[in-house]
């Protein structure tokens, strides 16, 4: 019977790491690198975000959907979904 080779300590914590984010993932939440200046307006946003029952979160989504469509045809890139 082979022994377990060692694995190194920089590989067992890129593996924990992965680990983490799909337990997070799996938890139906998202973590979203941001440039450090913005990191302000986005805790805002997210602390609005929270206050939002379901039906008011799905306005904002569709909402928010509707500017990311106006801002695609303004680039000329929008396609019908």
């Amino acid at each position: 019977m082979k022994a377990a080779a060692a694995v190194p300590e920089r590989k067992v914590q890129k593996m924990a790491k992965k680990n983490k984010a799909n337990t997070m993932a799996s938890a139906g939440r998202t973590e979203t690198m941001i440039p450090q200046d913005n990191r302000q307006e986005a805790v805002e946003v997210l602390d609005f975000l929270r206050t939002l029952e379901d039906g008011e979160e799905k306005e904002m989504l569709a909402f928010l959907r509707g500017v990311q469509f106006g801002k695609r045809m303004g680039a000329g890139t929008a396609v019908a979904g």
